[in-house]
């Protein structure tokens, strides 16, 4: 978003990420991300370090769903360089 300051720009992508979650209608449960935390170890898809996050495989932006078979475990560091690609397999973009 041209010409918003970093903090207007977060805010308007977290506006937007909620508004897409809340269309979708079906989402996940504590229950299902703790199996799923549990199936990963508690490490990160991409390059197995501790996950701390959730990433969507097909991310919401390009039509992907918020439920728990689009979603794996991430480390801040690659759910950051992944943004919004499909197809990212870890490492440099």
């Amino acid at each position: 978003m041209r010409g918003l300051c970093r903090t207007h720009y977060t805010q308007n992508a977290n506006r937007k990420r909620r508004a897409i979650l809340f269309a979708l209608g079906e989402h996940h449960t504590a229950e299902e991300w703790a199996a799923k935390l549990d199936e990963y170890g508690h490490k990160c898809a991409y390059c197995g370090t501790r996950a701390v996050e959730r990433d969507h495989v097909v991310p919401l932006s390009k039509g992907g769903t918020d439920t728990i078979d689009n979603i794996v475990p991430a480390c801040r560091s690659c759910n950051s360089m992944k943004s919004d690609r499909i197809n990212w397999k870890g490492g440099v973009p």
